[in-house]
C-alpha cells in the first residue's frame, strides 16, 4: 500500500468511526478498532477492550444523546491521524452528576487515532472538561454567572 492509499484508508476509517460515535452506535464503532482503546486523556480514564468501548459509548450518549462531534480539521502523522473536533449540542443528559438543563455546550478537541498500518488501535481524546462544566452548570443565585 502506497503512502497515499495508506492515508486514505485510515480517513475512511476515522470518518466512519466518527459518523458511527455520532450515532451512538456501539457494535458499529467497536468494528472500526482492530483492537478497541480510548485513551480519555482529559478525564484521566482508559477504556481497554471491547467491553469497556461499549459502555463509554453507551455512557457518553446517555450523558449528551443530542451532541455533535464535527471534525473541523484532519492532520496526518506516520502513526496517526490528529482530528481537531468541535462538539456542539444542547445538555439534555446527565453529564458528571448535572442534570439536563438543555443549555448549549460547544467546546473544541482533539482526537488522535493511532493506528497500526491500516488498522485502528486507539483513540487518545483531549478537550478542556471545565469549559463543558462551565457551559452547562447552571449560574449560582446571586453569584457571578
Amino acid at each position: 500500500m502506497t503512502r497515499e492509499e495508506l492515508r486514505k484508508a485510515r480517513e475512511e476509517v476515522v470518518l466512519r468511526h466518527m459518523t458511527v460515535e455520532n450515532a451512538g452506535d456501539a457494535d458499529a464503532l467497536l468494528a472500526t478498532f482492530h483492537r478497541p482503546r480510548y485513551d480519555l486523556v482529559s478525564a484521566s480514564a482508559v477504556r481497554d477492550g471491547a467491553e469497556e468501548v461499549r459502555r463509554h459509548v453507551h455512557s457518553l450518549k446517555a450523558a449528551l444523546p443530542d451532541c455533535f462531534v464535527e471534525g473541523i480539521a484532519f492532520h496526518y502523522a506516520d502513526d496517526a491521524v490528529i482530528v481537531e473536533t468541535r462538539t456542539r449540542g444542547p445538555h439534555t443528559g446527565t453529564w458528571n452528576d448535572i442534570g439536563p438543563n438543555g443549555r448549549p455546550i460547544d467546546v473544541r478537541g482533539i482526537a488522535v487515532f493511532v493506528f497500526e498500518g491500516d488498522k485502528l488501535v486507539e483513540e487518545r481524546v483531549y478537550y478542556d472538561r471545565q469549559t463543558i462544566r462551565d457551559q452547562i452548570n447552571p449560574p449560582v443565585p446571586g453569584g457571578e454567572p
